[in-house]
């Protein structure tokens, strides 16, 4: 016994592949990876207050078919020693500068490495005070392994870096010149470093037997200053927002690091992610940019608190709850800016709808109002304004109707001061009962992922047939609260005629907006669905004011646009407060499923209510 040793845990080297595949998803994340360890590199120099040329070469080799061959990013900062280059290569070291105060991007020690595993096999070829260094990365039989070729040859050569990748994988594509071009000096991770009058960034392609070469400069946006302000956010500190209003339109995708609309959210000088917060489906919000200083995630990841980054390191985790702060923040910021401008462009087109079609406006409104009332009446909105530092407990929805075998979810709710108190399970019983059923007698409450100081857990109840009924008694401690399951007949809205409407509700109003070119063909904002005319596929059948909804292919398309509208709203309010559960990295496909599922239950009551048959 007296053999027993304490060490680390083991890691299966095959790992290290499965996480650079991760971290390294495409020739683009590459590309950001490798310049930002040689700007770093000169950050480092000129920290020091040491000179350096500020230049840096990519080049990138493109076969027939878009495939890409070979990637290499070069430098002339200030190298790399063995012992530099031995932890360089360490899988997951804390080699970055920002542990030690330095304003770098390198948060994990993770790129280089990550980089040329994710590609292929490479060489990184690095000299310091005239000693060069050379070691091969490469994968056999599924483990990454590292060959020494010199350890600090002396050869008099100018201190730098480069990082030659040979890539293996037809699936790396590397688009035309134009484009390569256009997706790396917009990237929103490079934009800093691409627009100091201290660095050359040199880019060469070598397609087939041509060869392209340019250099690199981002040409910082043109706006109106809009919102210049710092404010404090508990955990988060001091954070400077500053907010620009673009004459123009501003290119967007969510998915594209490119978008030149949105507010960068840096740290220290390190750029993390670019966002709309909320407003990524909004043609009005397409119209501002900016950027959001918040030293204190730097600070953060000093005292080692990680978890504020997305662990693929994409940008920042939303799902902290310092990350949830902040966006709160800068949503409740952008959403005025973004109500104004859209009532500006809202005065500049033609929207309104064609009085004929009023009622019928009106009538769909209140059934889809209907229909996410009994969608969102068991989310915790409720508890936000409760006092949720006292003894509560709650479950909701209070009273739900469901058919015969079909489940119902019951999500219950408590304060931190009852589990604090009284521990995380509570008993789940029925005090009146005919022929409804529980899934279970006893569940553990959890952590909220948004509301902080409340804690939730599910389950199910459900009846064999019409006229089952249950009365569900929830104890934690001595705190109860009671729900009530009804096994009813499915009630089917029908078309109504002489409805005046309501302006309460999440849905108040639908317009016809005529946007040139929009980005979609239907949003939801502060009430009001828009479907944009001039979409392709949408100006076939509906045109300005409504006009065509009373045909059968117009009122088809319409049924069609709502339904899309109320099930991503509704299944994005029920993913925000927790209804929904996730994995991580698997949240898109959470969300198209619940949209799927609210499909499948609400499409043929909206199309029943819009659709004209002829």
């Amino acid at each position: 016994m007296s053999d027993l040793q304490t060490y680390d845990l083991p890691i299966d080297p095959q790992i290290v592949s499965q996480l650079a595949q991760g971290t390294i998803k495409g020739l683009l994340d590459a590309v950001v990876e490798l310049m930002t360890n040689s700007d770093d590199s000169y950050r480092r120099l000129e920290e020091n207050g040491q000179p350096g040329s500020g230049r840096i070469s990519l080049t990138i080799r493109r076969e027939k078919g878009g495939i890409c061959r070979f990637l290499e990013v070069s430098d002339e900062a200030e190298g790399m020693d063995w012992s530099k280059l031995h932890d360089a290569i360490k899988f997951a070291a804390s080699t970055s500068g920002i542990l030690q105060g330095q304003s770098v991007r390198g948060l994990f020690g993770r790129g280089l490495k990550e980089a040329i595993v994710a590609l292929g096999r490479g060489r990184i070829r690095t000299t310091r005070g005239g000693r060069e260094s050379i070691v091969d990365i490469f994968v056999e039989e599924g483990r990454p392994r590292c060959r020494e070729v010199a350890i600090e040859q002396f050869t008099g050569a100018a201190t730098g870096t480069t990082v030659s990748i040979e890539v293996l994988s037809d699936k790396v594509k590397c688009p035309a010149f134009d484009t390569l071009e256009r997706q790396i000096s917009t990237h929103f991770a490079l934009r800093d470093i691409l627009s100091r009058p201290d660095r050359t960034v040199r880019l060469r392609l070598e397609d087939g037997a041509t060869a392209r070469s340019k250099d690199l400069a981002f040409s910082p946006l043109e706006g109106n200053l809009r919102v210049d302000l710092t404010k404090h956010l508990d955990g988060l500190g001091e954070v400077s927002i500053k907010v620009y209003e673009s004459k123009e339109r501003l290119y967007f995708k969510p998915s594209d690091p490119g978008s030149l609309a949105g507010l960068v959210v840096k740290t220290e000088g390190t750029n993390l992610d670019n966002r709309l917060f909320g407003y990524e489906g909004e043609d009005a919000a397409q119209y501002f940019f900016g950027t959001v200083d918040c030293p204190g995630i730097a600070q953060l990841l000093r005292m080692k608190e990680f978890g504020i980054l997305n662990p693929n390191r994409n940008g920042l985790d939303w799902r902290h709850h310092l990350c949830q702060r902040l966006e709160r923040e800068l949503s409740a910021i952008l959403r005025e800016l973004v109500e104004a401008k859209r009532r500006e462009l809202q005065g500049e087109r033609r929207i309104d709808t064609r009085e004929r079609y009023r009622t019928k406006v009106q009538e769909l409104c209140k059934l889809l109002n209907e229909l996410a009332e009994q969608e969102l009446e068991d989310l915790p909105a409720w508890a936000i304004n409760r006092a949720l530092h006292v003894e509560t407990l709650a479950v909701r929805p209070a009273v739900a109707n469901t058919e015969p075998g079909l489940p119902r979810t019951f999500t219950v709710y408590a304060s931190q001061v009852l589990l604090d108190k009284h521990g995380p399970v509570c008993w789940i019983s029925l005090a009146d009962c005919k022929g409804v059923q529980l899934s279970t007698p006893e569940i553990e409450l959890r952590t909220h992922p948004k509301y902080e100081g409340l804690f939730y857990g599910t389950f199910e109840a459900q009846g064999s047939n019409y006229g089952d009924y249950g009365v569900i008694e929830v104890e934690l401690g001595p705190a109860t609260d009671f729900a009530e399951l009804r096994v009813s007949q499915k009630v089917r809205p029908t078309k109504r005629t002489h409805l005046q409407g309501s302006r309460r509700g999440v849905f108040r109003d639908i317009v016809f907006d005529e946007t040139v070119n929009p980005t979609q063909r239907v949003s939801l904002m502060d009430g009001t669905i828009n479907v944009y005319v001039d979409f392709p596929a949408t100006k076939r059948y509906l045109r300005s004011g409504g006009e065509g909804m009373e045909t059968s292919h117009g009122s088809l398309m319409l049924a069609e646009l709502m339904a899309e509208a109320f099930c991503k709203y509704v299944a994005r309010q029920r993913m925000e407060s927790g209804q929904v559960l996730t994995v991580t990295g698997g949240e898109v496909d959470a969300f198209n499923a619940e949209v799927n599922s609210l499909m499948r239950r609400h499409l043929d009551a909206i199309h029943r209510a819009v659709v004209v048959w002829s």
